[in-house]
């Protein structure tokens, strides 16, 4: 198949990520593969490596007419059998009636739908959503067209390793308030006052950043939490660690954790749709309450407590990933989903 995979954020979230993840596994399914993006995209080069052939845009507009009129020849030249859409950018170029109706297009549109807030999903021939709760709470028109792929990471799997003495908590994400950083370090504080021992390491940026270091001095926790700033090396934050927390206020399906259960680490999430979804079949894993600092200090303070739990949950975890959220396993599901799309075969 000839298929675009459109992306037109300039952001290093998960969005973007699974763009990246879509693109090699469309490649490794054998497909002839376009990548749209914009100019400023951070992984323009990792695209361009993966044997994709990649296009760029300059402005974001959907309305600026030279965009537009980039992508019907594309479209056209490159005879595009289906054009996969990441957010709300890429479905607005690409279902705009100006588009649609010079294009009068065969191709058929397949949005995935990695937030909650999309005003297109209507006028997309077919729909990928992350999580099982997600698609069943859409009305029925929408979940007749739609498929249920989670995301998957790029990392594969590692072996457990020793535990950390004192035992040591680990964060990754944007420093944003849904991301709940400022609820894990009021849980740390509710460690730390009940006398327990631990390390934290905070990896992410965003706009939270300085307002959470704030925070951490003001809860007298410099010495226990170290704010490490963006991280490009995933191995390295993972061998620091012996635990990831999760502490969203809300969570579509969080890369973060995938990428834990491929280094075996146990995880301490809160319930968000994703964390529930991925870590609901796995033995003696409890989640806390959201936004409930009392209730997520509860579940970490048990690891250390008693820090044999680490290894069994650790490996169960990363059995886990390696049957249902591999690269491999993601990229199986993605062809069937292809072809039923193409050939508008029964969902």
């Amino acid at each position: 198949m000839n298929i675009f995979n459109i992306m037109l954020s300039s952001g290093k979230g998960g969005l973007e990520q699974m763009a990246v993840v879509y693109t090699k596994a469309l490649v490794n399914l054998g497909h002839t593969v376009f990548c749209l993006v914009m100019d400023d995209c951070p992984y323009l080069q990792e695209l361009k490596n993966s044997g994709a052939s990649v296009y760029t845009l300059k402005n974001r507009s959907m309305y600026n007419l030279i965009n537009i009129f980039k992508i019907i020849k594309l479209l056209k030249e490159k005879k595009a059998d289906i054009a996969l859409c990441h957010g709300n950018r890429a479905m607005s170029l690409i279902l705009n009636k100006i588009v649609r109706r010079l294009l009068k297009p065969s191709f058929k549109t397949l949005g995935v739908m990695h937030s909650k807030h999309c005003p297109y999903k209507k006028r997309c021939d077919n729909l990928i959503f992350l999580t099982n709760a997600f698609c069943m709470a859409q009305p029925s028109y929408i979940r007749q067209k739609s498929f249920i792929l989670p995301n998957t990471v790029l990392e594969s799997s590692h072996t457990f390793k020793k535990v950390h003495t004192p035992l040591v908590f680990g964060a990754l994400g944007r420093l944003h308030p849904v991301k709940g950083f400022d609820v894990l370090l009021n849980s740390l504080a509710i460690l730390k006052n009940s006398g327990r021992a631990f390390k934290c390491l905070i990896a992410g940026s965003g706009e939270e950043e300085q307002k959470l270091k704030q925070q951490a001095h003001d809860l007298n926790l410099d010495s226990q939490v170290e704010f490490s700033g963006w991280v490009n090396d995933k191995s390295d934050f993972f061998n620091k660690i012996d635990v990831f927390v999760l502490s969203s206020r809300s969570d579509n399906m969080p890369l973060a954790v995938l990428e834990a259960l491929a280094y075996s680490k146990p995880i301490v999430a809160t319930k968000c749709i994703g964390p529930v979804e991925v870590l609901k079949n796995l033995t003696n894993t409890e989640l806390a309450e959201v936004e409930n600092p009392q209730s997520l200090a509860e579940v970490m303070q048990k690891f250390i407590d008693s820090p044999q739990l680490i290894e069994p949950l650790a490996k169960e975890g990363n059995l886990l990933f390696n049957q249902h959220y591999s690269l491999a396993a993601f990229t199986a599901k993605l062809g069937v989903i292809l072809q039923k799309v193409l050939y508008n075969e029964n969902i």
